[in-house]
């Protein structure tokens, strides 16, 4: 995006709405099959909790977690990391910008 552009409401809902779906979605790469709720839960407003290693994780969402999602190195860090264990490959830049649409536009 460059300076002067604008993201239209409609394309905010509708990345919102692909971002929940892929929240959502079960990769069966591994032997189990693997979502980004599985590990940071269903409501990204809420405490999550690492399937395998059992670490809590805080919300998700910025509105629950101020900070969240600022830093962007650490943010490419945990996409990279979280996507190739989730998805077994990493994100395009567009699933990252959905991914963001929704938890910065989840609402209780």
């Amino acid at each position: 995006m460059t300076a002067g552009q604008t993201i239209s409401n409609a394309d905010t809902v509708s990345a919102s709405t692909a971002g929940e779906k892929l929240w959502n979605q079960e990769f069966t790469h591994s032997e189990k099959p693997r979502s980004c709720a599985a590990c940071h839960g269903e409501n990204p407003g809420l405490e999550g909790k690492h399937v395998r290693t059992g670490k809590r994780i805080k919300p998700m969402a910025p509105s629950i977690t101020p900070g969240r999602l600022t830093d962007v190195k650490k943010v490419e860090k945990w996409f990279k990391r979280n996507c190739k264990w989730t998805l077994g490959r990493e994100c395009t830049p567009e699933e990252k910008r959905h991914f963001i649409a929704y938890v910065e536009n989840w609402k209780e």
